[in-house]
């Protein structure tokens, strides 16, 4: 489903802030009857052409008990737009080619489950054309090679890490990139191309290099099998020569020249999921065991519907505020300092077509209310306060036919984490809907 923004122009209730509570009947009602249950997201869109926001791209497995398997690989093109200059290899030997480095830049942004986890990176080459794909879903898998030409192991995620590269005369600085060995046949093979397309005038831009070698699909496997590690392929990642497909070559006299290949002007996040014999498969399912005691969102994974139709039924008094509190579960397994809880959650409403728009509570927010953190009876605990004001006024004014909401993950496809949500029916900490009225 897309997630669009939109804007409605609907009148503002007057709150009571304004009159003397001597004035007006103030009442708060927390015990409407709402229902809730957990969703499974068939995809997700990941990128656009001509996007310049997407930036994250988790790359790893999780996998527990709660949420099952999760597993992410990155499928990116490389190309010369972005450069500045066509990459010039005249009498470049083969000989001369000293090595190939796939450089990527660390976000932490995207870094998930044990943080003492290292990383072995395969690399493969795609074997289908990226050139005629404009948008791209998290459900897609492309062909590639079997074989991979370049690998890393042992990688230890540090964004303070730096290395000192020699590029021409120069000692340059990189400071959290990730360089990733890549075969030099495969260097060996676009600077003969490269050659080729001059000698033959043939232009070289981005959509004749990128049909000629396609892109590259990276994978990065956990030593303990549950982390994942953010990687930046933002164009300003490029620009900065901290993502790149670089060749490292001599050139006349000049030792220690390099060429950097963009990597990413087209790219994809490949998300396999696999919920068997999980919680969540039950709660898809609706299995009685739970029942809506315990609810499960997750980027880019599931979501929540929660039915608020009831509220329909208070009439003769207005609403004034109304909030959707949801508590963060600490359960057995799910220990919240290795798999913290989604930060931010959106909430949106279906159209007739099957899209999901962002109420007006939270489009006119520009950014929703974080978790926040907060003790009860010596506990520590996570809770979302979700605005429902002017939605709740149009369901109670039948303005609004739609009254399930769906709840889902902010930055759905650029973060990997996921929350438990204690549902409508749990004992202690229930969803629950507060609602504030003014009474005529």
């Amino acid at each position: 489903m897309m997630l669009c923004l939109v804007a409605c122009n609907n009148d503002t209730v007057v709150g009571s802030g304004l009159l003397g509570d001597e004035e007006l009947g103030i009442e708060v009602i927390d015990d409407v009857v709402i229902t809730a249950q957990t969703v499974e997201v068939d995809s997700t869109l990941i990128f656009t052409v001509g996007d310049i926001i997407t930036q994250t791209f988790p790359l790893g497995r999780l996998e527990d008990n709660y949420f099952g398997l999760s597993r992410t690989e990155i499928i990116a093109s490389t190309g010369v737009e972005g450069n500045g200059t066509l990459p010039d290899f005249d009498d470049v030997e083969m000989s001369d080619i000293d090595s190939c480095v796939l450089v990527l830049r660390l976000d932490t942004l995207g870094n998930y489950g044990d943080t003492l986890s290292t990383f072995d990176f395969e690399i493969f080459r795609l074997t289908e054309s990226l050139n005629n794909i404009d948008s791209f879903i998290s459900n897609v898998e492309y062909s590639r090679d079997m074989m991979p030409i370049g690998s890393l192991d042992g990688y230890s995620p540090d964004a303070s890490d730096s290395l000192f590269i020699q590029e021409s005369q120069d000692s340059v600085l990189r400071v959290g990139t990730i360089r990733i060995p890549i075969d030099v046949a495969f260097a060996e093979e676009i600077v003969a191309w490269v050659n080729q397309q001059v000698m033959d005038s043939v232009s070289i831009n981005e959509e004749t290099f990128t049909e000629a070698f396609n892109g590259l699909v990276i994978q990065a496997t956990p030593s303990d099998g549950n982390a994942m590690v953010g990687i930046d392929l933002s164009p300003v990642a490029f620009s900065n020569d901290l993502s790149e497909l670089a060749i490292y070559y001599s050139q006349d006299t000049l030792e220690n020249r390099k060429y950097g290949f963009s990597v990413g002007n087209r790219k994809n996040l490949f998300i396999e999921r696999d919920y068997s014999g999980s919680v969540v498969e039950e709660a898809i399912a609706g299995g009685t065991t739970f029942g809506d005691s315990l609810l499960f969102v997750e980027s880019s994974g599931v979501n929540l519907e929660f039915d608020v139709s009831n509220v329909a039924d208070i009439q003769d008094r207005l609403l004034n505020h109304a909030v959707l509190e949801l508590i963060v579960a600490d359960v057995m397994d799910n220990d919240l300092g290795f798999f913290p809880p989604i930060d931010l959650l959106i909430v949106s409403r279906t159209t007739d077509e099957g899209q999901l728009f962002l109420i007006e509570d939270i489009a006119s927010l520009g950014l929703p209310a974080s978790v926040e953190q907060f003790e009860d009876n010596g506990r520590t605990l996570y809770r979302y306060t979700l605005p429902l004001t002017r939605y709740l006024q149009d369901v109670i004014n039948s303005v609004e036919i739609g009254d399930k909401l769906t709840i889902s993950a902010n930055l759905q496809a650029e973060r990997p984490n996921r929350s438990i949500i204690f549902g409508p029916n749990h004992s202690t900490y229930p969803s629950k809907l507060r609602l504030t009225f003014t009474n005529p």
